[in-house]
C-alpha cells in the first residue's frame, strides 16, 4: 500500500529547540541539517548550529 506523505518538517541548520522538536513530532518526514561532528559541540554552540548527534536525537 502506498502512503502519501502529508506533513513535512524542515530545519536549516540551527541549534536544537523545543519549537522544531514539537513541529516535527507528528511529521511523516523531518529533516534537520547538521554542520558539525559530535566532537565539535563547542563550535556548534558558538556558531548556533547542530552536531550530527543532536540532529538525530532532537
Amino acid at each position: 500500500m502506498l502512503k502519501v506523505l502529508s506533513l513535512k518538517c524542515f530545519s536549516g541548520d540551527t541549534r536544537p529547540c523545543e519549537q522544531f522538536i514539537n513541529a516535527g513530532r507528528d511529521s511523516d518526514l523531518m529533516i534537520h541539517e547538521a554542520t558539525f561532528e559530535d566532537d565539535k559541540v563547542e563550535d556548534s554552540i558558538e556558531k548556533k548550529h547542530s552536531t550530527i548527534g543532536e540532529a538525530l536525537t532532537s
